[in-house]
């Protein structure tokens, strides 16, 4: 399965921010959960700026999907 991309024209516009929330809300809210993780490439700073607008906390560079990915978390509030 290839990665999901906005579209160029997308890019900047909060999109991902938005959807960032709409899925920490979900995980928290919803289903309960009371950590979420998010994974990007080193080199998409982007991606990374996302996670750190959502309040997640940098952790570290790990193995995912066969690759070296920064690793960030956030935990539930309370």
């Amino acid at each position: 399965m290839s990665p999901k991309r906005l579209l160029p024209s997308a890019q900047g516009s909060g999109y991902a921010t938005e959807a960032g929330k709409a899925v920490t809300t979900f995980g928290f809210e919803t289903i309960g959960e009371t950590c979420l993780t998010a994974v990007t490439h080193p080199e998409n700073r982007a991606s990374a700026r996302v996670m750190q607008r959502l309040g997640m906390t940098y952790i570290g560079i790990q193995t995912h999907y066969g690759m070296p990915c920064v690793f960030y978390d956030i935990r539930k509030p309370g």
